[in-house]
């Protein structure tokens, strides 16, 4: 292991961070300046979100599997890989001499009502602010009911 020059740097940064407290993260960007005054204070910029570029609009497919259970094709069983911009669908093929058959998207589960009840009647004991989350949840409409019981 060699040392490299930003060993020394992380080692002043530690050592000024132990034992302090540290409530917010510009905390730590005012202690990584105050870690050094010689030759000159470290440079620390705290960054936002706004900062980073958010790709997940562009995220539409959690997975390149074309099945979805057990005993369905898997990515070990793809022989060929279109995509179409036009779309942004993704098309494969598990035999060359097979038609492009279309990835499925996933979507969200819907929550039975039952259980999206029993959520709404935990919101008194949760953070006011929570409460929209839960609100919004996707849920079915219809209470469902198990075969032969009512």
């Amino acid at each position: 292991h060699t040392q490299m020059e930003c060993d020394s740097a992380h080692s002043l940064i530690e050592s000024k961070i132990k034992n302090k407290d540290i409530f917010l993260p510009f905390d730590y960007v005012r202690l990584t300046i105050e870690s050094r005054n010689n030759p000159s204070p470290f440079e620390a910029v705290l960054l936002t979100h706004s900062y980073f570029y958010d790709f997940k609009h562009l995220n539409a497919y959690t997975s390149i599997r074309p099945g979805i259970g057990k005993r369905e094709p898997e990515v070990k069983d793809i022989r060929e890989l279109l995509y179409d911009p036009s779309t942004s669908c993704i098309y494969f093929k598990l035999l060359f001499d097979d038609p492009y058959c279309a990835i499925p998207k996933k979507k969200p589960l819907n929550l039975s009502l039952s259980k999206w009840n029993d959520l709404q009647k935990l919101k008194p004991v949760l953070p006011i602010d929570t409460h929209s989350f839960y609100d919004t949840l996707l849920h079915c409409n219809e209470l469902k009911t198990k075969k032969g019981k009512v």
